[in-house]
């Protein structure tokens, strides 16, 4: 399958975006212009999770009822393979599933003109490129995680914490922690409306990076970034994935070359054998009348901790604990 051209919005020069879930004002720009990208098949080349940001596994699990428009049902056995396939992924020692969304992109056709259906308590695609976390919010993330739920976490189901062996492992010089998102649809269709697309992280640059701050009540609870558009940029997407079919892609890796120098080097000059930090992804519109019954899917977070004196986790690195927990 050739590349397709699709539009897709990006970040404007200004460095900064702010976002308020309370009074839904936002200050700053996203640029409403749209830029044409290739979508290169996904299926045709070798992407990886630890150099590229993202990777398909075929993994079938039962999800129970019909989870078109909700991810309620789905419960512990769901995440526990999540968690599961995560470990297996990656090598890590321990996994833990802490959030999960649902979305839904329902496209219908009048007259040649598409119309978007709303579905109540499911969010819409995002279809500006960005990541799920940023060299602060990542340890943030942990740091929520290793104590009680207050109200203003951002990412977190439940009252889901971190285990004493967590700790223990965030705690050792040359700790390593990723987070790890595991998306899949949820529909018995395969996905032609709205698929992800993800940015291959080898070819993100630090200044490609605008921090977006989501606040709630004046207070900051977490910060993403966005895009900027780089033309060097090497996006993919899988065409028509199943319900059987996992997108695995990072939303952080400590051991990340970005994430180490904060920002000062791209993951594509790699230090001692780094894995990539994370890609850029977002869900891009290519419905069409042909293609209109839209797409529901299900994604969940998860953290994943590594033991220490891992290869790409460098024992000069202070403890991801101390600069975590006691905010150094």
């Amino acid at each position: 399958m050739p590349s397709i051209t699709v539009s897709f919005n990006v970040a404007c020069a200004s460095s900064f975006w702010t976002h308020d879930a309370v009074n839904t004002t936002a200050n700053g720009f996203i640029d409403n212009q749209e830029i044409q990208i290739d979508l290169i098949n996904a299926r045709e080349a070798n992407m990886r999770l630890d150099r590229n940001g993202f990777e398909l596994r075929h993994r079938p699990v039962s999800l129970g009822a019909d989870t078109s428009t909700t991810s309620d049902i789905i419960g512990d056995a769901y995440y526990k393979d999540c968690e599961d396939l995560v470990k297996e992924a990656t090598g890590a020692a321990a996994v833990l599933a802490f959030h999960k969304n649902s979305r839904a992109g329902k496209p219908r056709y009048i007259d040649g003109s598409k119309v978007e259906e709303k579905v109540e308590g499911v969010s819409r695609p995002v279809t500006v490129r960005h990541t799920d976390f940023t060299c602060d919010s990542s340890k943030h993330q942990v740091k929520i995680l290793g104590r009680p739920r207050q109200d203003n976490d951002y990412f977190r189901m439940g009252s889901v914490m971190l285990s004493d062996n967590m700790k223990q492992m965030l705690e050792a010089p040359g700790a390593r922690y990723a987070l790890i998102n595991v998306w899949r649809s949820t529909q018995a269709d395969l996905i032609e409306a709205y698929p992800l697309s993800s940015v291959d992280a080898q070819t993100i640059e630090p200044h490609d990076l605008a921090t977006q701050v989501f606040k709630k009540g004046g207070e900051s609870v977490h910060e993403t970034y966005l895009a900027r558009h780089n033309p060097n940029h090497k996006n993919y997407f899988y065409p028509r994935q199943t319900r059987d079919e996992a997108l695995l892609f990072k939303c952080w890796d400590s051991a990340g070359t970005l994430a180490r120098t904060r920002g000062k080097m791209a993951d594509r000059e790699g230090l001692d054998g780094s894995p990539c930090t994370m890609p850029f992804h977002g869900a891009v519109d290519i419905s069409g009348p042909l293609r209109s019954h839209g797409r529901t899917s299900i994604e969940v977070r998860c953290l994943a901790v590594f033991e220490p004196g891992q290869p790409t986790a460098s024992s000069r690195l202070e403890s991801t604990f101390e600069r975590i927990f006691n905010n150094k």
